[in-house]
């Protein structure tokens, strides 16, 4: 498994030259997502600097001096043919001689752009992906937000149904990973120099495989079973409440015919989706109360995705089998069949990510059935956006 470094040149712009093959480290694991954007923990150590393969002979006699040089915010790894940023080093222990460097895949930037506008659109959610990060990331009026080693490609039909949506001055990765995790479509990232970092993005939706592909221990293509259920944060009935004050205050209720244990109710607070607002075209425009409510209704739909009940099924896949092929019978984003006979349960799952690690011990593959479970970060950050 090699690496390839490209180092910046200089402090500003998007200008990039290799700087060297890293083939020795310690352990890399990839956080391969389909829902959101990837991550890579690479962990290497100082002695194993000096078996760096650099490109510049200069560079050679001083590796040790180098190393943090090379492994700085904003320097690239290509990682199986997709590029990455690092955004973080970390040494806890120089006596220890470890460094883990971490870092996400490029489509990551745009945690770093808002939606610069007021954005309402009737249109299909790949469609509104699309407009989100062509408008603010990859092709922006202002030249000053574009990231230019991002490319996006127009999506085809992939959803059957349209979105009433509206949103102003939002993150834009996390509009576009709502919409994502909300109607199953994923984003597919690819370098497409292998000489200059850039990625393609493309926006997909996984084939449901369920009827062909099943993994099971007993069928030796799944070496271990973990297992997760759990409600602790579950949402089933959503108030939302948009403009206005007091009684007058528009809203509308979503599952409100759910009673008893079944309902458990949030407060979706959406007072940013104002009835004056604008069109495609920018003209302004004032929405009908139907319109409104629908609206209303769309960002429900978003919050109540957000906090479903939890239950999954992981476990390594056994590389060795040839039974069904990672990456050629199926691939992130896939709906497959699960069984496991020791927790009793069936359940087709969409395959949302996979967790690839390279260490002393081998190349191996751990997959991500459905969401991932909420951790404390995530409550915390949702609970102080209300």
């Amino acid at each position: 498994m090699d690496i390839e470094v490209f180092k910046r040149v200089g402090t500003s712009g998007f200008n990039f030259k290799s700087a060297g093959i890293l083939d020795v480290f310690e352990s890399l694991t990839v956080n391969w997502r389909y829902y959101t954007y990837s991550q890579f923990s690479l962990k290497i150590l100082l002695e194993d600097v000096q078996k760096i393969i650099f490109n510049n002979s200069e560079e050679i006699q001083r590796r040790k001096d180098i190393l943090f040089s090379l492994f700085i915010s904003d320097n690239i790894l290509n990682i199986n043919d997709v590029y990455f940023y690092i955004d973080r080093v970390v040494c806890d222990d120089s006596t220890k001689g470890e460094v883990v460097i971490s870092g996400k895949s490029l489509r990551a930037k745009s945690l770093k752009r808002i939606v610069y506008r007021i954005y309402h659109q009737t249109k299909k959610p790949e469609q509104i992906i699309y407009d989100h990060l062509n408008n603010e990331v990859v092709n922006p009026s202002q030249a000053s937000r574009k990231i230019q080693y991002l490319s996006i490609t127009s999506p085809g039909t992939l959803s059957t149904s349209t979105v009433d949506y509206q949103n102003s001055y939002g993150v834009v990765c996390d509009e576009v990973d709502a919409l994502c995790s909300t109607y199953d479509i994923g984003i597919r990232e690819t370098a497409t120099n292998l000489q200059n970092p850039h990625n393609k993005l493309e926006i997909v939706k996984g084939k449901d495989l369920s009827d062909v592909v099943e993994f099971n221990v007993d069928f030796d293509n799944l070496l271990s079973e973990s297992y997760e259920s759990s409600n602790f944060d579950e949402a089933t009935m959503a108030w939302i409440f948009g403009e206005g004050e007091g009684t007058a205050r528009m809203n509308v209720k979503l599952n409100d015919n759910l009673a008893g244990l079944e309902r458990e109710e949030i407060y979706v607070d959406a007072r940013d989706i104002q009835k004056q607002t604008q069109n495609g075209s920018g003209k302004d425009i004032t929405l009908t109360d139907s319109q409104y409510k629908a609206a209303l209704t769309s960002r429900g739909i978003e919050k109540l995705a957000e906090q479903e009940e939890v239950l999954t099924i992981n476990g390594d896949i056994d590389l060795e089998s040839n039974l069904f092929v990672y990456g050629k019978d199926y691939q992130i984003g896939d709906r497959v069949r699960f069984t496991s006979k020791l927790f009793n349960l069936t359940k087709t799952s969409v395959l949302a990510g996979i967790n690839e690690t390279w260490d002393s011990t081998g190349h191996h593959m751990s997959p991500l059935w459905d969401k991932e479970s909420p951790t404390v970060f995530d409550i915390i950050k949702r609970r102080l956006s209300k």
